[in-house]
């Protein structure tokens, strides 16, 4: 459904997989994709923000919301109740492992490749920051 002020569509549903080992970089994505809708339509309202964020993320979304006890009218509050659930503990060494041993596939342009691994070392950094 595309927004009548400036043809914006909001983004699709959240795809909530709990057997999707990167179910954390989809939430993350996901977020980022709706702030920045939040930002082109001027939405400020932290209300309206958390009202959005839940209707848009779907059924699933919804109900790993009601589970987490937060009781506040703050989208803030809402985004930070959901990264602690989406935010697993992370495996450095396992990481570490993935990084190290990642090459460039065989029809992957140069620019695939140095994005993927630019994907990888924003994973690395965070993870030697968390530990």
């Amino acid at each position: 459904m595309a927004d009548s002020n400036l043809g914006l569509t909001p983004p699709a549903k959240l795809p909530i997989d709990i057997t999707n080992t990167k179910q954390h970089q989809l939430w993350e994505d996901w977020l980022a994709t709706l702030d920045t809708y939040f930002i082109a339509r001027n939405i400020n309202d932290t209300k309206r923000t958390k009202a959005i964020l839940l209707y848009i993320g779907g059924d699933e979304l919804w109900k790993i919301y009601k589970t987490l006890n937060d009781t506040t009218n703050t989208y803030e509050d809402a985004v930070i109740s959901l990264n602690k659930h989406f935010t697993q503990k992370r495996n450095v060494t396992y990481e570490r492992h993935i990084f190290r041993n990642t090459v460039q596939l065989q029809d992957e342009s140069l620019l695939a490749y140095i994005t993927r691994l630019r994907e990888l070392t924003k994973i690395m950094v965070i993870n030697y920051w968390n530990l």
